[in-house]
């Protein structure tokens, strides 16, 4: 009987990772191309140039985003010589790291729950695995899928350590910890929550010091590691570039800092704070509220009524409540002065960090029977947020509003009055919903509900990705160009330098163009140029020139030929000095 239980657990929980997979194929880039041009761009240049590509001219107009991601990608440009094929490895990448973080979330829920049904927990795993934010994302070359499964892989980690401190263990967990931050600079969360919960373990002797200290050393090794080679990498590709000085770094991260020290800065942290919560209680139907609600209940039973004992189980709640609180304040911290309607109630940088609660919680769910009073005091306590939040998107001018960053709350956002107050009550009353079938003890209705929620999400997701066309004629338009340089190239057997032109030194002048066409062609040599310095750029033999139209340029000056052109871009071959060595 037993070995027949082992043998479906493996059976279910490799069928979920083979769906896990197939629903990342849907939700990938029908071109090819980056859609968030500063970020994706920014991790699969960090690749090309540890491949060895000279992506330095296109390269120095995107901001510095770290290279942990960019490690992972750098195979890609070794292996394929199409820009378009390394993208789409890219997201393969992400599938196979949602599929890691499912299986981690397994682990962790059988240390945690091991009285729950096997094929329950698995459907738990896959819901906190798979959802809007998670099938979004794994469709674009971002770190996003991959801090998520960092996330779930340290809680899975930490439940190994508690159980035995070893050296080796110590040294895992805090190499995890440390890698996690050079994924993304809002990691930092985990670091600075890690370091607290280890110092109170110490205190409470539930490790030795020996155990805390070799955590905490090999975390800070790691940090000082990854910020010596990130200096290493911004000298080699920027040089000193001005445009690298934004929130990617410390410089700005200090400079938000010291916002703080006035009121202003102290109260526009407080309402940015409360969205932020607001966001991601909304967003996943209450559920972090509850763990919240419990975590709280468990640290009151031990520390003030002093009747519970501080186990492994406890001590993970407390770990995954500290990284929460610490993700909402670092999200509210870079949004103090929000320039987009969608910062106001950004969840991309707390969302990495939910699976764990949300797999955790909804484990819990199965046991909690449904109360009036907690769904009747939660819907209060969020109601009453509305204000603030209403109030916190009023100051924001710009009504842009990015959907992806915030994908349930951007799924049915409107300007509409009643829309916040609108979202808490559907989110609550899917959280009385999943309440009531979760803990029913028929596991067939669990399930089908299970299923049919992530279903649904998917589809609100796939919907939210069919809306981000900002970019497709872009891309399309570029994507021609692209291919007319490679025709260009096959056909004359030269190797050709691609000049970028842009009227001026504006910023977002040829900026995304340059961004496409590089990526579509990694190994081609390109650099950006301006009206004023081709002259002194064009010289010497085999230059082809990439022009937006706006630039007007003169081809009889240039004695260049315009060999194609769309509606947007053109494309000119440079035919060498005149014979009277004028231009």
């Amino acid at each position: 009987m037993k070995v027949r239980n082992i043998s479906r657990e493996k059976i279910v929980i490799v069928i979920e990772c083979i769906i896990i997979v197939c629903l990342s194929l849907v939700s990938f880039d029908k071109i090819g191309f980056p859609s968030v041009i500063n970020d994706e761009f920014g991790y699969l240049g960090n690749a090309a140039y540890f491949a060895g590509y000279g992506w330095e001219s296109v390269l120095s107009d995107v901001p510095y985003y770290s290279y942990g991601y960019s490690i992972f990608l750098t195979p890609l440009y070794w292996l394929f010589d199409s820009g378009i094929t390394v993208y789409y490895g890219a997201s393969i990448i992400n599938s196979f790291s949602l599929v890691g973080a499912f299986l981690s979330l397994n682990y962790i829920l059988k240390e945690l729950f091991p009285d729950i049904e096997v094929v329950l927990r698995s459907s738990i795993c896959f819901m906190a695995t798979v959802n809007m934010y998670t099938f979004i994302m794994v469709g674009y070359a971002l770190a996003e899928c991959f801090l998520f499964f960092s996330m779930c892989l340290i809680i899975a980690s930490f439940l190994v350590f508690l159980k035995n401190p070893s050296l080796l263990n110590s040294v895992i967990l805090g190499g995890l910890i440390s890698f996690i931050h050079l994924l993304h600079q809002r990691a930092l969360a985990v670091v600075v929550a890690s370091i607290m919960l280890i110092m109170f373990m110490t205190f409470v002797k539930k490790i030795s010091k020996k155990s805390a200290f070799i955590v905490v050393i090999t975390i800070v090794l790691g940090l000082i590691l990854q910020t010596e080679i990130k200096e290493l990498v911004k000298e080699a590709i920027w040089s000193g570039n001005t445009v690298t000085t934004n929130g990617n770094d410390y410089t700005g991260v200090v400079g938000v800092i010291f916002e703080l020290t006035s009121i202003d800065g102290i109260l526009n942290f407080i309402f940015s704070f409360i969205s932020k919560l607001f966001a991601i209680i909304v967003s996943y139907f209450f559920v972090p509220l509850l763990f919240m609600e419990i975590c709280l209940k468990k640290i009151y039973m031990i520390f003030i009524k002093r009747v519970c004992n501080l186990g492994n189980k406890e001590i993970t709640y407390i770990f995954l409540l500290l990284i929460l609180i610490c993700a909402a304040g670092i999200s509210a911290l870079f949004a103090l002065y929000p320039i987009r309607k969608d910062s106001v109630i950004y969840t991309r940088y707390i969302e990495y960090m939910i699976g764990p609660v949300i797999a955790i919680a909804l484990a819990e769910m199965t046991k909690l029977r449904v109360k009036k009073i907690r769904i009747s005091v939660y819907g209060i306590m969020l109601l009453l947020c509305c204000p603030f939040v209403k109030k916190a998107l009023s100051w924001v001018s710009n009504q842009q509003f990015i959907k992806i960053s915030t994908p349930v709350l951007g799924a049915f956002y409107s300007e509409n009055e009643l829309y916040l107050y609108s979202m808490v009550m559907i989110s609550i009353l899917l959280f009385l919903l999943c309440s009531y079938i979760l803990y029913n003890k028929k596991i067939f209705y669990k399930k089908i509900f299970i299923y049919i929620f992530v279903s649904a999400q998917i589809f609100i997701g796939y919907n939210i990705k069919e809306q981000w066309t900002d970019f497709n004629n872009i891309k399309a338009e570029t994507y021609d160009i692209g291919i007319e340089i490679q025709k260009k190239i096959e056909k004359d057997n030269k190797n050709y330098e691609v000049l970028l032109m842009r009227e001026n030194e504006e910023y977002y002048t040829m900026h995304y163009y340059g961004g496409f066409i590089q990526q579509y062609l990694p190994k081609q040599e390109m650099k950006y140029v301006t009206i004023d310095s081709i002259e002194r750029d064009i010289k010497g033999e085999n230059k082809l020139i990439v022009a937006d139209n706006s630039c007007h340029l003169n081809e009889s000056v240039l004695n260049c030929k315009k060999i194609y052109t769309n509606e947007r871009l053109s494309l000119y071959e440079y035919k060498g000095e005149k014979d009277n060595g004028e231009w």
